[in-house]
């Protein structure tokens, strides 16, 4: 969600996958049209002004999305991770060959970094400032989409894959979600949240404002803000989820053993 008019809005870039990998945003077929935003309602007169929570350390879009290869060249700062994880078809980048669901956690990039895809890729940057005296060698963590568990609950309606939790990114959390069943509207205290949905189509409600998300979506919730997710009927979300700080997603454990009893 970003931050537009007041300090909290949805950000839905329903982004050209074609353009973005160039970094423009033209219309993708079958796509979402990007939404008007809908007016905010002013404060109740007795409510006291909201706090900007400064802004997210994640950012990120979807790129790729045409029949052949797409090249997207990235130049992070070298205290920045850089997330490649691919949505549909495959992906290279640091010498690694990514297939679907694949995901690669990088950092200390002391040149630029080319991804090269076929099919849609999403590339995001998470900004952790760090102190550097000599520059290590690239660090990289890949993770395959068949070794998370897959965690089932509301009656096998929803889904989610932890792929970096803690102990493999200490510093945010990186996974997959998916499912056709609604959210019930919750907050993450401390904890920034980053929806990019592959496949949406529905209404996300932001601190009490609704807003539609379709495909190629990207959702920024600041901390301690509530939010809710209602489906259109039939429609499925797909979407990789970050959250910063990581420990939100420890939910998602108690919500399966809960649906397993």
């Amino acid at each position: 969600m970003g931050v537009t008019g007041s300090w909290v809005s949805i950000i839905l870039a329903a982004c050209a996958v074609a353009g973005c990998a160039t970094g423009e945003a033209t219309s993708t077929p079958g796509a979402s049209a990007p939404p008007a935003a809908l007016p905010t309602s002013p404060a109740a007169p007795s409510a006291p002004p909201r706090a900007a929570p400064g802004p997210s350390p994640i950012q990120g879009r979807f790129v790729g999305g045409s029949s052949g290869e797409s090249l997207t060249r990235l130049t992070p700062d070298p205290c920045d991770y850089v997330v490649v994880a691919v949505a549909a078809g495959t992906a290279k980048v640091a010498g690694e060959a990514l297939a679907e669901g694949d995901e690669v956690i990088l950092r200390y990039a002391s040149a630029p970094l080319d991804v090269l895809t076929s099919g849609t890729a999403l590339v995001a940057t998470v900004h952790h400032p760090c102190a550097i005296d000599d520059m290590p060698a690239l660090s990289k963590h890949v993770l395959r989409a068949g070794t998370a568990a897959d965690l089932a609950w509301a009656g096998g309606a929803m889904h989610a894959h932890l792929d970096a939790e803690k102990d493999v990114s200490p510093d945010f959390y990186l996974g997959r979600l998916e499912g056709t069943g609604p959210v019930a509207e919750h907050s993450h205290a401390g904890a920034w949240e980053v929806l990019f949905a592959y496949q949406a189509a529905g209404t996300f409600t932001l601190d009490g404002h609704p807003q539609r998300l379709g495909g190629y979506g990207v959702v920024s919730v600041p901390p301690d803000t509530k939010h809710s997710w209602t489906p259109d009927p039939g429609s499925k979300l797909v979407a990789f989820q970050m959250y910063d700080p990581p420990g939100p997603e420890q939910r998602f454990k108690a919500l399966a053993r809960d649906a397993a009893k």
